[in-house]
């Protein structure tokens, strides 16, 4: 792709449940696998984006929280130098998002079940339960976690959790200082089941925002917004699997909010009901 990319645009991402032992995922994004990779990429500057579903046929993937992902991507705005672009890619092991230099963009991936569209179905997941399912412990799992390779200073993102349209609540948060080292990022579910306003938790400045009540025991869909807002030129994120949780004293590397505010000091027991 023509646009600014991080570890050559190919190390990916997923979401992970927060257990201290093996946990149940929502995508491990090796599928495709090996050198297949879904890629997105919109150069046109309009109100359209550029949308995939994956798998395309009838047979839904193991790997994929019910079944099939779609990844968006849509140009918001260039600065005319050089081929405009907004790129996602999935495969062989994760996500990532770009836009080219001077160029601003918005990329997201929506699990939601086999709908067809990129426009969400807050109901597509049928109603699954995130806290009680294979992978999670006896007391079930209570966080959403990732690994974020490398990430850009200054954008905003959104993680959007829905049981039904009148039912969800979205986490929004901006990243303010680069990530240049492999990080663990972690989400409890108990964020998203806050009141309506601003917080600072655990290292991570974010707001939330909610209609209805979500329902963990209950999902219906889930969203992942990179530059929400569209506000930022050149974003790049980089995110890579994780399916195992480790002991704190095996961690090589800090827990951190995802693209929080500060470095914690060590690395929290939230995880743990």
């Amino acid at each position: 792709m023509k646009a600014k990319t991080l570890l050559a645009a190919t190390m990916f991402a997923m979401f992970g449940f927060g257990t201290s032992a093996q946990a149940g995922y929502v995508d491990l994004f090796d599928d495709p696998a090996g050198s297949g990779i879904n890629i997105v990429t919109d150069n046109t500057v309009d109100a359209t984006s550029v949308f995939q579903e994956y798998p395309g046929g009838i047979v839904p993937s193991t790997s994929i929280i019910g079944g099939y992902r779609d990844i968006i991507a849509n140009l918001t705005a260039s600065n005319g130098v050089g081929t405009p672009a907004a790129t996602a890619e999935v495969g062989g092991g994760g996500y990532s998002f770009s836009t080219s230099s001077g160029d601003t963009g918005i990329g997201t991936i929506q699990w939601d079940g086999q709908d067809g569209s990129a426009t969400l179905d807050t109901t597509g997941l049928g109603g699954l339960n995130l806290i009680t399912q294979a992978g999670c412990p006896a007391t079930g799992c209570n966080s959403f976690q990732a690994t974020v390779l490398e990430a850009d200073l200054g954008f905003e993102y959104q993680i959007g959790v829905y049981t039904d349209a009148g039912n969800f609540s979205i986490l929004t948060a901006n990243t303010q200082f680069a990530v240049t080292v492999p990080t663990l990022a972690d989400y409890q579910f108990a964020w998203f089941l806050l009141a309506d306003g601003d917080y600072f938790l655990d290292g991570l400045n974010f707001n939330i925002q909610n209609t209805g009540t979500v329902d963990f025991t209950n999902i219906g869909a889930l969203e992942f917004v990179v530059n929400s807002d569209g506000g930022t030129a050149a974003v790049d994120l980089a995110l890579d699997s994780i399916t195992k949780v480790p002991e704190p004293g095996s961690l090589a590397l800090l827990g951190i909010g995802l693209l929080g505010t500060v470095l914690m000091g060590r690395r929290r027991a939230a995880i743990k009901v």
